[in-house]
C-alpha cells in the first residue's frame, strides 16, 4: 500500500517551451513549441510525471482526510487510522 498526501485533484498543463526552453534551440516551429503537456498533480499517474487521468478517481474525496491507494480504483478512507492530533 502507498499513502499519497495530495493537494491537487488534477492536472497542471503546460507548454513544451515552458517545460523545455531550450527547445527553442532545436526548433522554431510553434505548433511544437506551444504543444501542451499533462503533468500529474494528484500523485496517483502511473506515467508520471505525466497525467494519466488518474485524477478523476478522486473527484469525491473530501479535502484534508486522508485516503489511502493500492490495486483497487478507489482509495481507502483513513480516518480512523491515523486521527487529527487533539489540541490542547
Amino acid at each position: 500500500m502507498r499513502l499519497i498526501l495530495h493537494e491537487k485533484m488534477h492536472s497542471y498543463k503546460m507548454k513544451l517551451r515552458e517545460l523545455a526552453p531550450e527547445l527553442e534551440k532545436l526548433t522554431q516551429d510553434p505548433k511544437i513549441l506551444d504543444m501542451q503537456v499533462k503533468l500529474c498533480g494528484c500523485g496517483l499517474s502511473k506515467k508520471k510525471p505525466f497525467c494519466d487521468e488518474s485524477h478523476r478517481l478522486i473527484q469525491g474525496e473530501k479535502p484534508g482526510v486522508l485516503y489511502a491507494y493500492d490495486s483497487k480504483p478507489s482509495g481507502t478512507l483513513l480516518e480512523n487510522e491515523y486521527p487529527e492530533p487533539q489540541k490542547q
